[in-house]
C-alpha cells in the first residue's frame, strides 16, 4: 500500500500539533512544521558541516574545563549544561569542544540524562550542535550510542548518524512472538 506524501505530512502534523498544543502560543500548524522541518532534511545543520574542518583548525588557543548553560527553562533554571574538557570560543555564538558532556536537567535542577562525545560544534545562538566523533545519550533507562550526531535544544531532538545501537527496557519482551 503506497501513500501520498501529503497525507502523511497532514497525519505527522496532526500527531505533532497535538503533542505540542499546550505549550506553546505558536499556532498549531507553525510548530508542526517546524518541527517536520528540522527533522527530515540536514539542511538546518549544514552551516555547522561546513564549518567543522575550519572551526577544528581554529583551536589554537582551547579553554580547559569549560563549563557553560546552552539552553534554560523560562524561569531562567539551566536545561542544558555544556561540560567540555578543552573548548575554543570561535565567535559571540560558535564553540568547538572535545571531551563533551552535556547535562539536561528538569526544572527542579535533577540529572534528565547524559550525552556524552568526542567532540562538538555548538551553536549557542540557535542551540543546534554537529559531533563528529563517538556519541552515547543516556536518559533514563534508554541508551543510543554511535558515531555522528546532530541535536536542537529547542525542539528536543537528537539524531545519531551512524553506528547506532540502542538499549532500552520500553520495548516489551513479547513483541514478534505468538500468543
Amino acid at each position: 500500500m503506497r501513500l501520498n506524501k501529503p497525507i502523511i505530512l497532514l497525519f505527522a502534523c496532526l500527531t505533532v500539533g497535538q503533542a505540542f498544543a499546550a505549550d506553546s502560543a505558536e499556532s498549531i500548524e507553525a510548530r508542526a512544521t517546524r518541527w517536520l522541518t528540522n527533522r527530515l532534511t540536514v539542511a538546518a545543520w549544514q552551516g555547522l558541516v561546513d564549518k567543522w574542518d575550519d572551526s577544528k583548525a581554529e583551536m589554537t588557543a582551547p579553554i580547559e574545563n569549560l563549563s557553560l548553560p546552552v539552553d534554560q527553562y523560562p524561569d531562567g533554571r539551566k536545561r542544558i549544561v555544556l561540560l567540555a574538557r578543552r573548548a575554543q570560543i570561535l565567535s559571540k555564538s560558535l564553540i568547538f569542544a572535545e571531551s563533551v558532556r552535556l547535562e539536561m536537567l528538569s526544572p527542579e535542577g535533577k540529572s534528565e540524562g547524559v550525552v556524552l562525545a568526542e567532540d562538538c560544534l555548538l551553536d549557542q545562538s540557535t542551540k543546534r550542535g554537529y559531533c563528529r566523533g563517538l556519541v552515547d545519550v543516556t536518559k533514563g533507562a534508554d541508551h543510543i550510542k554511535g558515531r555522528g550526531m546532530m541535536f536542537a535544544a529547542d525542539d528536543k531532538f537528537i539524531k545519531i548518524l551512524s553506528e547506532s545501537e540502542i538499549r532500552t527496557k520500553r520495548i516489551p519482551s513479547r513483541v514478534g512472538r505468538l500468543p
